[in-house]
Formats: structure tokens, C-alpha cells, sequence
């Protein structure tokens, strides 16, 4: 587990009272993000990787997030697609991650991520 320091600076346009904009450019904050590193594998392969990944999100934006950098990281197309797999008992054909919107990484592991990984399966 990583605790990571970051820095937003966020442009904000505000409408003003006469249907003009101004620009505010220099609202900053802070926030502290826990990440944990998950290991990838695409299945049927030896291809491999590991992602730090934040675990106060949703398992919804964790598929999102591990999709980006998976994308990147092994230079897929982004015309193929794919599900992630936890890995368990089906192995690399075990059913996909469903999209939840509620439970975050943390809550769903119980902050246990060192045994944690996912396979990549590709779909049609």
C-alpha cells in the first residue's frame, strides 16, 4: 500500500451576473490517495503486469482504470475488447468483474490485496 500526495489545480469558469466568464485558475487541493498494486495476466498467455491502482474507488471506475492502463501497457487496440477475471477457482474462464457502483476495492477485499489478481480475457 502506497499513499500518494496529489496535487490538483483545477480551472473553473464562472458565469458572471452579465453573461460574461471569468477565469479562476488557481483553486488547489490536497488529497490523499491509497493505491495497491494488482497483478494482470491475459489469459492463454504469459503477458503480464503489475498496475497500482487507487482502493477508494468503485469496483465500476477500478474495471475503468484497469482498462485504461491495460490498454497502454500491452498496447492493445482499443477496437479489441475485453473483460477482467478475478483469478479463482474457473481460472481464466471464470466469469467477468460486474460493474458495481457501491463497493469500493477496499470494502470488497477487505484491504487483502497482496493475493489479488485478474486475468484479461478478450471477447468478440
Amino acid at each position: 500500500m502506497i499513499l500518494i500526495k496529489v496535487i490538483n489545480i483545477i480551472n473553473i469558469t464562472k458565469k458572471m451576473s452579465d453573461n460574461s466568464t471569468t477565469e479562476l485558475n488557481d483553486v488547489i487541493y490536497y488529497r490523499e490517495r491509497e493505491t495497491a498494486s494488482f497483478y494482470f495476466k491475459i489469459a492463454y498467455t504469459t503477458h503480464t503486469a503489475t498496475i497500482e491502482i487507487p482502493t477508494n474507488i468503485c469496483i465500476a471506475n477500478f474495471i475503468e482504470f484497469a482498462k485504461a492502463e491495460i490498454y497502454n501497457i500491452f498496447g492493445i487496440g482499443r477496437n479489441l475488447n475485453f473483460v477482467i477475471v478475478e483469478v479463482g477457482i474457473y481460472g481464466e474462464d471464470g466469469p467477468a468483474l460486474e460493474l458495481d457502483f457501491e463497493t469500493t476495492i477496499r470494502e470488497k477485499y477487505n484491504g487483502n490485496y497482496e493475493s489479488k489478481a485478474f486475468y484479461i480475457r478478450f471477447t468478440e
